[in-house]
């Protein structure tokens, strides 16, 4: 279900782009206004979005746990705070952004759904998660980590992982 967010601060054209940061925050630049590619046209503003998750209590990723690396078809474990009452729903692997003309031509989420009911207490704890199947569907690279809850909210920082085959 998609909600009117807030006014951008500039026309976002030609060269533009949006970036998923660590915090679950959107970053939004452009190079240029109008479409033309003069220095008079220059837009070298930059702005941060926010979306209404910020509002809520969100989870904490402390990292991977008893491993360095995510191995295709190996199940793995995170350590993580959850703020207590709270439900995780999810965890979604996304590749770390490269973005040309607007358009990430190598863009890859990957969704790993909880089997467990894991309901946060607000003390560290261990969560397993399932399989990454194939490396077809999570390429060996880096990718950005995050838990998201039953509500959709997502982690307030995501960590860096790498999945290996």
């Amino acid at each position: 279900k998609w909600h009117m967010g807030a006014e951008a601060s500039a026309p976002r054209n030609y060269h533009s782009v949006s970036l998923l940061m660590p915090d679950a925050s959107v970053l939004i630049a452009s190079s240029n206004r109008d479409g033309q590619s003069t220095s008079d046209s220059a837009n070298l503003t930059m702005d941060v979005y926010q979306p209404l998750y910020f509002c809520h209590a969100r989870p904490e990723v402390l990292g991977l746990q008893g491993q360095s690396q995510i191995v295709v078809g190996q199940p793995f474990a995170l350590l993580c705070i959850v703020p207590k009452g709270v439900q995780l729903d999810r965890v979604v692997l996304h590749r770390c952004d490269s973005v040309t003309h607007g358009y990430p031509a190598d863009a890859r989420t990957v969704t790993r759904k909880l089997a467990n009911l894991n309901i946060g207490s607000g003390a560290p704890q261990v969560v397993e998660v399932p399989a990454v199947k194939s490396q077809l569907v999570a390429v060996p690279v880096w990718y950005m980590l995050l838990l998201v809850t039953d509500a959709n909210v997502p982690s307030a920082k995501a960590v860096f992982v790498e999945v290996t085959s």
